[in-house]
């Protein structure tokens, strides 16, 4: 005898939550999830007002776990066998300069060694995710002499097959500059262009579409930037791309919007307070700041320790909360509503370099955590997540 198993609209609505939970929001583009409501609207809904509770809740819960679908810009990939990662690439530690890129998977509190960068101990580099590929493009590093040398090749890290492969150089020999994944391509904006008694800063951009395997020069950010931070939102099913402070002469409160439709720049209003080094991501349709530096009147560097929102729509900024633990050079990431902030120095000395652990902010809740067991001694490194394979055997990969 079979047995059916029914169940009322109200016990159906509490089992969406449990079942949605499983599903990958970050592996799902922004316009698949809007179709797939659309179409579920449609065989559902329009002829049947029973099913739209059920839809509203769907809905209410996919707005809530992933922002209205991924912002990512890449496409999707097989992550079978793979797991997201948090990963430190580079930066500077008690030892020096260093190339390593270590990772931690989110259940663990211990970091581990997954590559190298191919190339000489370098920094000041672009790092960007597209397609679940790494890469590392452009930098400085020094010469026997000493001298900062500004170079614009590039790198891509592949994490399942353990492989690394050149990408085409940049145009322009380009360190301190923003690299984005948006609209699945990758843009290089602005920086250094080459060290002398002064630094030469540069509003040029690149492109970079994977598919050409070749870069193109854009319209010119409206002015001369390093230092700066960038982040990718998908506005009316339109991806933009806005860049915030950084350094021309003083540090600067600017920002501005890329509309890859259009191939222009806007100027939008500018934010709360100036900052160079800072880091900024899209969440649905705001982009958040975080940290940084400014001058004092006495030409001192002083941090900023507030997390501020803009919100695209609107044209507006306001604060949202404050880092518990100001740092310099942290590395910062974010994975869906979530904030991380990785190692860093609390104290601008050049002989006192203690450091905090990892704190995280959700935006959601509006709440900090923090993990005591999990210092990183690391600064101007930069971070990222990374779908890489649960079990390989990492102890044998530096050789």
């Amino acid at each position: 005898m079979s047995v059916i198993f029914c169940y009322s609209a109200l016990e159906r609505l509490e089992l969406i939550p449990s079942i949605l939970n499983y599903i990958c929001y970050e592996q799902i583009s922004k316009s698949a999830i809007d179709q797939l409501l659309e179409d579920i609207f449609i065989k559902y809904c329009n002829q049947n007002t029973y099913h739209i509770p059920l839809y509203k809740a769907v809905v209410s819960h996919i707005k809530a776990q992933a922002s209205v679908g991924s912002n990512l810009s890449c496409s999707t990939f097989n992550s079978r066998g793979m797991q997201m990662a948090l990963i430190k690439i580079g930066g500077f530690g008690k030892n020096g300069i260093t190339n390593d890129i270590n990772f931690c998977f989110s259940h663990e509190t211990q970091w581990k060694f997954l590559t190298k960068i191919p190339h000489v101990e370098q920094c000041n580099f672009g790092t960007a995710v597209l397609d679940n590929n790494l890469y590392v493009i452009g930098g400085c590093f020094n010469n026997h002499l000493l001298q900062e040398i500004v170079h614009p090749f590039g790198f891509k890290y592949n994490p399942r097959l353990n492989i690394w492969s050149e990408v085409p150089a940049m145009q322009t020999d380009r360190c301190r500059f923003t690299l984005n994944a948006c609209n699945g391509k990758l843009y290089a904006i602005g920086g250094v262009i080459e060290f002398e008694d002064d630094a030469e800063y540069t509003n040029t951009c690149e492109c970079l579409d994977p598919s050409k395997d070749s870069w193109e020069f854009l319209d010119s950010l409206p002015d001369y930037r390093s230092q700066h931070a960038a982040a990718s939102v998908s506005i009316n099913g339109v991806s933009k791309l806005y860049v915030s402070g950084g350094v021309c002469v003083d540090v600067t409160d600017s920002l501005f919007c890329f509309d890859t439709k259009s191939n222009r720049w806007k100027t939008c209003s500018s934010m709360l307070t100036p900052r160079a080094d800072h880091f900024m991501f899209g969440y649905g349709t705001k982009v958040y700041i975080c940290g940084g530096w400014y001058e004092n009147p006495l030409g001192n560097p002083r941090q900023v320790n507030t997390i501020d929102v803009y919100d695209c729509l609107l044209d507006t900024w306001e604060e949202v909360t404050q880092v518990p633990t100001p740092r310099h050079h942290a590395g910062v990431v974010a994975h869906g509503s979530k904030l991380y902030i990785v190692g860093g120095f609390i104290e601008n000395s050049i002989f006192e370099k203690a450091v905090a652990p990892i704190e995280c902010y959700d935006i959601l809740t509006n709440k900090w955590t923090y993990d005591d067991k999990n210092v990183q001694e690391y600064w101007e490194h930069n971070c990222a997540t990374l779908y890489i394979p649960k079990h390989t055997d990492f102890t044998n990969r530096r050789s």
